[in-house]
């Protein structure tokens, strides 16, 4: 009988989810703990069994922990997770949703140190970034715990992949349409999700200074007058963007950097600057679509949050069940739609 991956932990004094690293050439490991135990690997001619695993994981049944966030995706990621979920019946999969308030750092980080605690096997996981987040996906990752992170990333981790929008070149395109749209001249704002990107999501740090990067670089003659943080909260979203209308009567642009595209319409149509003003943001969702019809947005640019719900599911599965790796950013390529795509 050949020895077990305990064994070689405990011979060669790590945690079993180190001599995992080692075996799968992770990060995450000292050079010296990493040549200690690929000796012990060597030595003992140890060679990992990963259909016995396999089969004891589908046996077991597969426990994920989804964390979201409690904003305009949140529903149809957890859709796409249910469509995998089903598609992927014969693995007996497990999910726990849990979502907290967006720049709520505390509570999401008691929601990773709980699917730590109750030892699932993946978490799923739209981090803030903030130092706390970023500790615990570490710890997460050192206990064998793989994090897929969704719809937003975080830097300096050990997490397995990010899924999502590649928010560098989506905030291009952003720049680009609205440029384009209000002839490259005039005053335009940014109605953003937070003005500091430590209470904020990665993600939507890239898409607003992207899309400021690329106007000053390409349209010389556009002011950005001014840049308003919302917080994702719809009231705040309403209200503020009326009084941006009511500053600005000569605004002639609006770049929505996050969710709460429903309000910034509705305080649009209630100043009357449906069709004149010019309204950029993100996501297909149905209300989105419906302003996209009534000329209160110009453009928006979709990348499938049912599609980022759907993929994080589909890779824990892949590796937990067959070791296969990812590619470190799983993109979807974002699709640009203007009322004639209807």
């Amino acid at each position: 009988m050949g020895v077990t991956l305990k064994e070689i932990a405990a011979l060669a004094g790590v945690h079993r989810s180190t001599v995992d690293k080692v075996l799968h050439k992770r990060p995450g490991v000292s050079e010296e703990v990493r040549r200690r135990v690929q000796a012990v690997i060597d030595e003992t001619g140890y060679r990992p069994n990963p259909v016995g695993r396999a089969l004891q994981k589908q046996s077991a049944g597969i426990r994920l922990a989804a964390i979201l966030l409690e904003v305009d995706a949140r529903p149809y990621m957890e859709s796409g997770i249910r469509r995998a979920i089903d598609a992927l019946h014969m693995y007996n999969i497990e999910v726990e949703y849990t979502s907290c308030a967006y720049g709520d750092a505390e509570a999401q980080l008691a929601l990773i140190e709980h699917a730590i605690e109750t030892q699932v096997d993946g978490i799923i996981l739209s981090p803030l970034a903030a130092e706390s987040i970023r500790s615990a996906v570490n710890r997460a990752v050192e206990a064998g715990i793989p994090v897929v992170c969704t719809n937003t990333d975080i830097e300096g981790t050990g997490r397995l992949c990010y899924v999502g929008e590649n928010a560098a070149q989506a905030s291009r395109i952003a720049g680009r349409m609205l440029g384009e749209l209000v002839g490259g001249t005039g005053k335009i704002a940014v109605i953003t999700s937070t003005s500091a990107r430590r209470a904020g999501t990665y993600f939507l740090y890239v898409r607003e200074n992207g899309f400021l990067s690329y106007i000053e670089e390409n349209f010389p003659e556009i002011e950005v007058a001014e840049r308003v943080p919302s917080m994702e909260n719809p009231a705040m979203m309403y209200q503020i963007t009326l009084e941006l209308l009511a500053r600005q009567p000569d605004l002639r642009g609006i770049y929505v950097v996050g969710g709460g595209v429903r309000e910034v319409g509705r305080a649009v149509r209630e100043a009357g600057r449906g069709g004149k003003l010019k309204v950029v943001c993100f996501e297909d969702y149905p209300e989105i679509l419906q302003l996209l019809r009534e000329n209160l947005v110009t453009c928006t640019i979709n990348s499938d949050t049912v599609r980022q719900g759907e993929l994080p599911v589909r890779i824990l599965i892949d590796y937990l069940m067959q070791d296969a790796l990812p590619e470190e950013n799983v993109y979807i390529p974002s699709q640009i739609l203007v009322r004639e795509c209807l």
